[in-house]
């Protein structure tokens, strides 16, 4: 049903039938009546997607030529349409990749053992890591990580969330459907922005996915951390540091990075990441479940026994690193390609293919995308720089700085950042963008970073430096102690 060629078929031959699989029940998150999709096992579930497309892939085979093989490699694979909490609860998913890890250590010897995440698994593995000690999860103990987990390797991490899935929310879309242009009437005819909002909605990890930390990490209508990163990202080959005047001259023109809606005409009043889940839960009342089920603040003080509920440990702000001091954490992720950071909206006429749910409609606002303001804003949508997918202050600020302090770090835990500039290669060479690549998931076949991911695995940590050319500290700065 995903991520096979049968997949592509069953989407052109039945459309309705796809979507019934695929989406989740909106009142609960889990099945829908009478359907059971669950996520394929082995390495096999994520190696090699439709034709070839890699994922995994590389780097298993990169991984099984220092001695790697299916008795010592494992992929915990989860269903990536739930949030973390959910996969306890209806797959037992933790439970499950506790005695992965167990029963890996006690074949190796005792050896503790090295667990590699990408994109959304990096916040599913964060909820783990408090799951599994606390008495109101795994039960582990307190010594749980420092006895099991020798190192941490994160990639491409969207520790604070992301903006699209705002877009996907709202109304099923993002920069892909906004680039089609007229073509985006054709995706309609196959697959209308009502259902792409159901769908999308229906899917807790993407509720789980908003951005974490409000105005104080994601700006204000007036300012923002990383207008830093906006005013002078590497992909519009300046140096990644500026002058705070340069800062303030950007934001005067192309505005904040802080208003991550702008509506048109009045339509609504402009969106500030800190307004975002109240503004969904006002259009789909269904939503304010998934709301009640996370928290996307800042904790004054993550060490309180009020922070050891469920709700609170996919949040790195208000949850802290596990007092494991021999636990090594590598954050590697891609920079320099731009990612979309804001978005204009207008209303979206009444059609036959707008869905009234609960005396609502499905998607009352849609892109509108008649502005223009190069480089910065392109067909109604706001860029800053990031991996593509994710924003940079996601990707590095929790890595840069939230866990090198006390409060976030009691342990100790060693925290080092590579960051790969994007270089791609012209797609008539490589349509996955070669050896250089920092997109999201290309990323994954970066020859740097399997090179680096290599050198965690053999335990050659003096191999893998910090490396950090980003304006991630800058940000760091601006944002202040967490």
């Amino acid at each position: 049903m995903w991520g096979t060629s049968r997949m592509l078929q069953q989407f052109m031959m039945n459309q309705k039938c796809w979507l019934e699989h695929m989406m989740l029940n909106r009142s609960t998150g889990g099945d829908p009546d009478g359907i059971k999709l669950r996520a394929a096992k082995g390495l096999e579930a994520a190696d090699y997607l439709i034709g070839g497309f890699w994922v995994w892939g590389k780097m298993v085979e990169n991984l099984a030529e220092i001695g790697y093989d299916s008795n010592n490699l494992y992929m915990a694979a989860y269903d990536w349409r739930l949030m973390p909490h959910l996969l306890e609860v209806r797959d037992r998913y933790f439970t499950k990749l506790k005695y992965t890890i167990e029963m890996a250590k006690a074949a190796a010897g005792g050896r503790k053992v090295m667990l590699v995440t990408h994109s959304y698994a990096t916040q599913v593995f964060l909820h783990f890591l408090k799951w599994v000690e606390s008495d109101n999860g795994g039960k582990g103990g307190d010594q749980w990580v420092e006895n099991n987990v020798e190192a941490f390797v994160n990639i491409a991490g969207p520790t604070l969330g992301v903006v699209k899935t705002i877009s996907a929310l709202m109304s099923g879309e993002m920069k892909d459907t906004a680039e089609l242009g007229g073509l985006s009437k054709f995706l309609g005819y196959f697959f209308s922005v009502s259902a792409r909002t159901q769908l999308a909605r229906s899917w807790s990890s993407v509720f789980s996915m908003l951005p974490i930390g409000g105005d104080r990490i994601w700006g204000t209508a007036d300012s923002a951390p990383d207008d830093v990163a906006a005013a002078s990202p590497l992909w519009t080959g300046k140096n990644s540091t500026v002058d705070p005047t340069k800062v303030k001259e950007h934001v005067e023109r192309f505005g904040s990075n802080g208003q991550v809606v702008r509506f048109v005409n009045n339509t609504h009043e402009n969106i500030t990441a800190g307004d975002v889940q109240k503004l969904l839960a006002e259009l789909d009342p269904y939503l304010e479940t998934f709301r009640s089920s996370l928290s996307t603040g800042i904790a004054e003080d993550p060490s309180l026994p009020e922070y050891d509920q469920s709700k609170y440990w996919t949040n790195p702000l208000e949850a802290a690193l596990p007092k494991a001091p021999s636990l090594k954490v590598f954050c590697f992720y891609g920079v320099g390609k731009p990612v979309e950071r804001g978005y204009t909206y207008g209303e979206n006429p009444p059609t036959e293919d707008n869905v009234i749910v609960n005396g609502k409609r499905m998607a009352p606002y849609v892109f509108n995308t008649d502005v223009d303001d190069l480089p910065y804003v392109k067909d109604g949508l706001r860029y800053s720089d990031g991996d593509g997918t994710v924003p940079l202050v996601s990707l590095g600020l929790v890595c840069a700085s939230g866990w090198r302090t006390k409060k976030y770090n009691p342990g100790g835990v060693d925290v080092r950042v590579r960051e790969y500039r994007h270089n791609p290669v012209s797609m008539l060479f490589d349509a996955r963008g070669g050896p250089e690549t920092a997109d999201h998931v290309d990323i994954m076949g970066n020859h740097a970073l399997i090179r680096d991911v290599l050198f965690v695995a053999a335990r050659a940590y003096d191999r893998v430096p910090e490396n950090i050319t980003s304006s991630i500290m800058d940000i760091a700065e601006r944002v202040g102690e967490l």
